[in-house]
């Protein structure tokens, strides 16, 4: 027996119609809590088979665990068209790029190609009318932004923190639209479809999904089943993401719907980035501090109220090691001779004396040359410069000279 009322539900539903394709998703066991710490994106999704339908007319994408797009397609036109339409409509998804979402002619132009695929996917298998309406979204920004499309009643909604869930999206339903619904439709029956020719314009929009929040698509046999408040309570759940959509499509059924149910969901976790590093680094830093203090005051408060000791004798310093030492280089000294008190020599070689000629008193003094008047110069003899003679010698004052030193 399993744990929840999806897995009750699945051997009935198995028995009434053995030819019911049941995905994988609804028969996988439990999955265990993500843990607080692990980032990232989580995917979900669970199908159910409404309870007057011979097969599963929805079709869904992710191929878990990490899709490129999501994306819910309901078939309309009972039996093996609606599930026909949905599958063909679910492969030309597969095609859509975001830069087709970005350009409104492109994406135009993408739903008219993919109208005529599903009618002619339709045609092989019977000449009855078939179509499909569908919700897809595209991540872009590393799951950051998500640009969304849908044609139809299926919807798209963004859980956050507090509150219910936001529709992201509007139904393309008669009564929305304000058009007169046909005799045996409803307002609240869509009235554009793929398949079937029933489509004009485009629908987008974008939504940006922060972290911990969650994108939900799911078919209209979720949300016209399941409240606004109930659905949150579910998505808000302590299981995996997983399981938290097998809840919702099962609580669609528990709440008496008989439609077929399919949830696509996707959460953004935080990772433990660089700001919770911060603080745990701060508080790290703060509790050694704190230690660091109490363990001070208390060798402070030990010191002081300890006895003393006599201390124990220390061993004798050993002396240290003689250095080599390398002796400076002297600076050259010259031989100095001491000589007696009161006596100076004479320098060995005599000094040079100039003649010096005395001349009688009154005469007029000779000079050696003529000197040329005053502005006129001479010009020289010759280029080359005289010779330089030496002046005569006055040898009676030399003779006298070294007689006085004699004596």
């Amino acid at each position: 027996m399993s744990d929840t009322p999806v897995f009750d539900a699945v051997p009935q539903l198995v028995a009434a119609a053995p030819r019911t394709p049941i995905t994988p998703i609804m028969v996988r066991a439990a999955e265990r809590p993500r843990p607080w710490w692990r980032g990232g994106v989580e995917f979900g999704a669970a199908s159910l088979p409404g309870s007057y339908h011979e097969e599963n007319e929805d079709s869904f994408i992710p191929a878990l665990p990490a899709p490129s797009r999501l994306a819910v397609a309901d078939g309309v036109g009972g039996g093996a068209r609606g599930r026909v339409a949905s599958q063909a409509l679910i492969e030309r998804i597969r095609q859509l790029t975001p830069a087709i979402l970005a350009r409104p002619a492109r994406l135009r132009q993408w739903l008219f190609d993919a109208d005529d695929a599903v009618a002619a996917e339709i045609a092989r298998y019977t000449d009855r009318a078939g179509a499909s309406t569908f919700v897809a979204a595209l991540p872009q920004w590393g799951w950051r932004r998500w640009r969304i499309t849908w044609v139809g009643d299926c919807r798209a909604y963004r859980l956050r923190g507090r509150g219910e869930p936001q529709p992201l999206t509007r139904d393309d339903t008669y009564g929305h639209l304000g058009e007169t619904p046909p005799p045996n439709a409803g307002a609240d029956d869509p009235a554009r479809m793929v398949g079937n020719g029933a489509v004009e314009e485009t629908n987008r929009v974008v939504a940006a999904l922060r972290c911990g929040e969650i994108l939900l698509l799911c078919s209209d046999g979720v949300h016209k089943e399941v409240p606004a408040g109930e659905m949150a309570e579910i998505l808000r759940g302590a299981e995996s993401l997983n399981a938290r959509c097998r809840k919702l499509a099962a609580a669609a059924h528990t709440n008496g719907g008989t439609d077929d149910a399919t949830v696509v969901a996707v959460q953004r976790h935080r990772w433990f980035g660089l700001g919770d590093a911060v603080w745990a680094l701060v508080i790290v830093a703060l509790f050694a501090g704190a230690g660091l203090g109490y363990f001070a005051h208390f060798d402070r408060v030990s010191v002081r109220d300890e006895t003393p000791t006599q201390a124990r004798p220390s061993a004798p310093a050993k002396a240290p090691k003689p250095r080599p030492t390398v002796p400076e280089p002297s600076l050259p000294h010259w031989p100095v001779e001491t000589l007696p008190a009161g006596e100076i020599s004479a320098p060995e070689l005599p000094l040079p004396h100039l003649p010096v000629e005395t001349l009688p008193a009154g005469l007029p003094l000779h000079l050696p040359m003529e000197m040329p008047p005053v502005g006129r110069v001479p010009p020289p003899a010759s280029k080359s410069l005289p010779a330089m003679q030496s002046p005569p010698v006055n040898r009676l004052n030399s003779t006298h000279h070294r007689e006085g030193k004699q004596r």
